[in-house]
């Protein structure tokens, strides 16, 4: 959490915006529980005064064992050399995906 201003604001795909770093806490620590890992590969990073928009591929590991890359988009704007505001573009539906169902 130190790279968090303690008046920040995150976005994460599809849920509310949360404020402060509890609340940054309470956005992100089902994730992690979530996964059993994961990984990101940064395709692009565009800098400009005090904000920086990064592209890239995460790859979760899922608890049992398998993986699935996800491309995001991040948006950062700093204070202080810290996180202020970030919101992350992704679409985490193929992370709970089923691959295939079993028949009946």
């Amino acid at each position: 959490m130190k790279f968090f201003t303690p008046d920040c604001t995150m976005g994460f795909a599809s849920y509310p915006l949360v404020h402060g770093l509890e609340g940054v806490r309470g956005m992100i620590a089902p994730v992690f529980a979530g996964v059993a890992g994961m990984r990101h590969r940064r395709v692009g990073l565009w800098i400009h005064d005090d904000a920086t928009l990064a592209r890239g591929e995460v790859t979760y590991k899922r608890h049992d064992k398998s993986t699935v890359a996800i491309p995001f988009m991040t948006y950062f704007q700093f204070a202080d050399e810290r996180i202020q505001y970030t919101y992350v573009y992704i679409d985490v539906a193929p992370l709970y995906a089923v691959d295939s169902i079993p028949s009946a």
